[in-house]
């Protein structure tokens, strides 16, 4: 029901949930790291303060992580067709 609803985004049998925790982690995990303590910041900004108060940092959060070497070895990366290097920088 929490799937049909948006709630969730999957659902797992539950033999197999540490072997899917770990695939995501490692999806996680080759993600850009300012990228991702940006995405749980607003996360958990959106949880205590609202969506309208995730929202009205977006911006600015997004402009300055797309000013940093990570951002510009995703796109380098990605013309070279090659996995990023990021630097958490």
């Amino acid at each position: 029901e929490a799937l049909r609803m948006g709630l969730i985004q999957e659902t797992c049998d539950p033999t197999k949930l540490a072997e899917r925790g770990l695939v995501i982690a490692k999806q996680i995990a080759r993600c850009a790291p300012l990228a991702v303590a940006a995405t749980r910041a607003a996360a958990k900004k959106a949880i205590q303060g609202g969506e309208a108060a995730a929202l009205s940092t977006l911006m600015a959060d997004a402009r300055a992580l797309m000013e940093t070497e990570d951002a510009a070895e995703g796109v380098r990366s990605f013309m070279e067709r090659r996995d990023a290097e990021f630097q958490g920088k």
